[in-house]
């Protein structure tokens, strides 16, 4: 990151003159052209001052509610400042981190190299290294091929309440980035359904923005890292009092050692995107369509999943014949199952608002306001009166994901709001499984179950508070 093409853009978000702030951080206006040009950075003696004063002078200038999203273009991973202090204090970390890289370079320092490393102990520090960091390669290399690999410790009470606060302020500068996520079994929660819903609120976050893959690695792991492949490594602690300590280590030759060590630990990958899925499926149809009828035991719904498409529409969206009618068998053998089926209120309103449905492995698709009750009735061919009992409506404000479990595995399938990214993430370790069930249900209260009168009802309250979407 350039210090004077940082400078440049926050004068252009505060709205002040160039002379206010060369007023401000106390030098003339021809000796800040020269830093706002490239020409020449502020001494080793004026650094301290000059980062202090630029600081104070942007929060002031800056600082409103919400303001975070002003720096969308210069930090693509940010956090929401509850205070001048925090704006303060990341706005320092981030002039700071530019002038250590222009220094260097203006001295020919290779950090690559460097032996000697640093540290960042605190909450605030770690997140606002964490964001700059982060946002320096996105911004540097968009468009490029990006990848980390990451055993970041959402399960820790610590760390976790960092990953909380950390936004993604603009997805195009995650374009080309993959994340590798590695579940050891030091990682898994122990009998945490908190620490649970944050290892899959952090899956469901990233894999709206990016290409998130879940990989099982054999041994524990030890060591809490992000690993920005050929860039960076950020280590992980915490010390006895649960403060945070992150050590990063830009050393060229030690990040390909990690990198090899990683990969001898030999992970497996249980993530897969719509190419690996449709090959998996056709291979291996008849098996999954069993798996389905004989030993699913609920699924939950919190995506509105095409299960009531029919055979002709899947065949309008695909050419495929042969795909088109697996999947169909493969979505009846949901609905005639007898297992639990739960639905969310929100997905419910969403489909006769917008009327989109989610066909895994094909795409989206979406259903004509004037034929969403028409689809909705068609559970009536699926659902008898002795079955309407298996299904659930509940309430919940998860989103854009739906999960089967089955006796001794679970599928959790992803996809984005546009239906655009989808992914198969499997598990098969047995408390990994439970642990997801227990923290879906601790955030899902179910509102009640249905039968055939509640289930026409529901539908006629629901279409009438959409009636606009719904004519």
């Amino acid at each position: 990151m350039k210090l004077h093409l940082l400078l440049e853009e926050l004068i252009q978000i505060a709205q002040k003159p160039k002379t206010d702030f060369a007023l401000n951080i106390n030098m003339t206006p021809s000796g800040l052209s020269k830093i706002l040009t490239g020409k020449r950075l502020p001494t080793v003696r004026e650094r301290k001052v000059f980062t202090k004063l630029a600081a104070e002078f942007f929060t002031e200038s800056i600082y409103s509610p919400k303001c975070y999203l002003k720096f969308k273009d210069l930090f693509p991973v940010l956090y929401d400042f509850q205070s001048k202090g925090e704006l303060l204090s990341f706005l320092t970390y981030a002039i700071e981190y530019a002038l250590d890289k222009n220094f260097a370079q203006e001295s020919s320092v290779n950090l690559g190299y460097a032996e000697r490393g640093f540290y960042y102990l605190g909450h605030r520090p770690v997140l606002n290294l964490l964001c700059v960091v982060l946002s320096h390669y996105m911004i540097h290399h968009h468009g490029e091929p990006l990848e980390l690999f990451s055993t970041f410790p959402v399960l820790d009470s610590c760390y976790s309440r960092i990953l909380k606060r950390m936004i993604i302020t603009n997805s195009k500068y995650l374009e080309g980035v993959t994340i590798n996520h590695l579940i050891t079994q030091s990682s898994q929660p122990q009998n945490n359904t908190q620490g649970a819903e944050s290892m899959f609120s952090f899956v469901f976050k990233l894999n709206e923005h990016c290409d998130l893959n879940l990989w099982n690695v054999p041994n524990s792991i030890r060591q809490h890292f992000l690993l920005v492949k050929g860039h960076v490594l950020l280590l992980f602690n915490d010390q006895l009092d649960e403060t945070p300590l992150l050590i990063p280590i830009f050393h060229k030759s030690y990040l390909i050692l990690f990198h090899s060590a990683l990969l001898k630990e030999e992970p497996q990958k249980i993530s897969y995107n719509t190419e690996d899925a449709i090959a998996y499926f056709k291979e291996n149809s008849q098996k999954t369509i069993q798996l389905l009828e004989q030993q699913m035991e609920s699924v939950y719904n919190f995506l509105f999943i095409g299960y009531l498409i029919q055979k002709s529409e899947l065949r309008n969206m695909h050419s495929d014949k042969i795909l088109t009618d697996r999947i169909e068998k493969a979505f009846h053998a949901v609905l005639a199952g007898e297992m639990h089926f739960y639905l969310s209120f929100s997905t419910l309103e969403r489909f006769v608002t917008f009327g989109k449905l989610m066909i895994p492995l094909l795409g989206m698709v979406t259903i004509p306001a004037p034929e969403r009750a028409a689809y909705l009735q068609r559970f009536n061919l699926f659902l008898k009166d002795e079955q309407f009992e298996k299904v659930k409506i509940v309430n919940s404000e998860y989103s854009n994901f739906s999960v089967v479990f089955f006796q001794d595995a679970a599928i959790l399938y992803t996809a984005d709001s546009s239906g655009a990214r989808e992914k198969f993430h499997v598990f098969t370790h047995p408390q990994i499984c439970n642990q997801l069930k227990e923290s879906i249900l601790a955030n899902s209260n179910v509102a009640f179950e249905l039968s055939p009168d509640l289930w026409k009802a529901y539908q006629e309250d629901l279409l009438s508070n959409n009636s606009l979407f719904a004519r």
